[in-house]
């Protein structure tokens, strides 16, 4: 799925042949473009969509992922920062530091000569009722608003859903022209792997 990028039209012939042949070998692609571009030589969809209005489609399938639990959790909770904890204060990451644990020195950094600095992340661990480093929680909140010792935080997930809940289909395709169900299908799609975003 292109999403504002046209490789026809780029100066990049390699990534077009690499395309044409997925293309041949069964791939079906997917051009999100407010122009109908060169690119539509070697795609089966051209969705048309209202300049800048890309984040809209974005979160508005992401809304329709979470509301048809279409979403692979364990990915989730294991390769994203979805339950790191978020300070409401400042909107940072809390670290371990925050909770008076003292950063050690990491390996060397090359382009530095300098020790690296380990500051870990904190999540909240379910189990025990508290917030605690990352790689010391087997199962860490993904939702959630929490007070680490007077500091109000919520998991970065919590904050991203408050975001998506605002892109339901039927008020973002008002947003960006592309028609309620194309945004469904488009989630569908998304969800149906395996599948690459080229987003420009």
């Amino acid at each position: 799925m292109f999403i504002g990028r046209s490789y026809a039209d780029a100066i990049r012939p390699s990534s077009v042949r690499e395309l044409q042949r997925a293309h041949e070998r069964g791939a079906h692609i997917v051009l999100v473009d407010p122009r109908c571009n060169n690119s539509i030589t070697f795609a089966d969809e051209w969705v048309p969509i209202r300049p800048g209005a890309d984040l809209q489609l974005i979160m508005s399938m992401m809304y329709v992922m979470l509301d048809e639990d279409l979403v692979d959790w364990d990915f989730v909770k294991e390769h994203t920062v979805a339950p790191f904890l978020v300070k409401d204060a400042d909107g940072l990451f809390l670290r371990m530091s925050d909770l008076g644990v003292e950063p050690t020195e990491g390996p060397v950094d090359p382009t530095t000569g300098k020790p690296t600095v380990v500051d870990p992340y904190a999540v909240w661990d379910e189990a025990a009722g508290t917030a605690a480093e990352l790689s010391t929680v087997a199962a860490p909140a993904l939702e959630g608003a929490f007070d680490v010792e007077g500091t109000p935080v919520h998991t970065a997930f919590s904050l991203l859903k408050d975001e998506i809940m605002k892109y339901a289909p039927a008020q973002a395709s008002q947003m960006c022209d592309v028609p309620e169900d194309v945004i469904v299908e488009l989630a569908h799609l998304a969800c149906d792997g395996p599948v690459t975003h080229r987003v420009g």
